[in-house]
């Protein structure tokens, strides 16, 4: 049996880091059990609401987030590289800009500043609704306190397909690698939720294309 020493300046948010000759160990029990009750809670509310868009956003509205309905949001996310749906709680000049783009295309008569809270940005339409399950997902983890949804995480997830060389990757630090095992965790439970409602409900072919395709089509 190995012997595991802990590392207190290994630890991310919510877990617990060990190294043992074989390499890093992350012993997340606690997290793997309230990420399997975030998956039970979601799915078990959408499929209840599935058909009724409307309803999951004002849900979410009623639990402390804001909807933004946005114009032009194609261009607003392309110009600030987001996507549309759930934005974590964040700050900096991007997050500037954004607050600005809030007061001057959606109906949110918005403060500007560099910090805002958590929030849906969606377009004016009906959003996909098979899209919103999927930031649904995101919406409770992060609600719930799962790992994987601090700035710099989701910052470095975003990024991460454009890491292309090993040299940029070396320069992630080993709590960023372990931090973004949670934030690829969580996407993945958010995409095996939406596989097992469109199974049930639709084409999971047509809806699992969609979620691919990126977030045009919350708008």
């Amino acid at each position: 049996m190995f012997k595991y020493r802990k590392y207190s300046s290994l630890k991310n948010k919510s877990s617990n880091v060990f190294l043992s000759q074989s390499g890093v160990v992350k012993l997340n029990a606690h997290d793997e059990q309230r990420a399997k009750n975030v998956y039970h809670k979601a799915k078990e509310f959408l499929k209840k609401h599935i058909k009724e868009p409307d309803n999951i956003l004002r849900y979410i509205e009623n639990h402390s987030t804001t909807i933004v309905r946005m114009k032009h949001i194609e261009k607003v996310c392309l110009l600030l590289n987001i996507a549309p749906g759930f934005l974590p709680k964040q700050k900096g000049f991007k997050t500037l800009c954004l607050s600005v783009m809030i007061r001057l295309f959606s109906d949110k008569n918005a403060e500007i500043s560099s910090e805002l809270p958590d929030m849906f940005l969606l377009g004016v339409n009906t959003p996909n609704v098979y899209i919103l399950a999927h930031q649904f997902y995101h919406w409770l983890a992060y609600k719930s306190s799962l790992p994987g949804y601090d700035e710099q995480t989701q910052r470095n997830f975003r990024n991460i397909w454009k890491l292309q060389k090993s040299e940029e990757i070396k320069k992630l630090s080993v709590s960023e690698i372990l931090s973004l095992k949670d934030a690829i965790a969580r996407d993945v439970d958010a995409l095996d939720m939406v596989r097992e409602l469109s199974i049930e409900f639709a084409g999971q072919k047509k809806c699992i294309d969609k979620i691919k395709t990126a977030g045009s089509s919350l708008v």
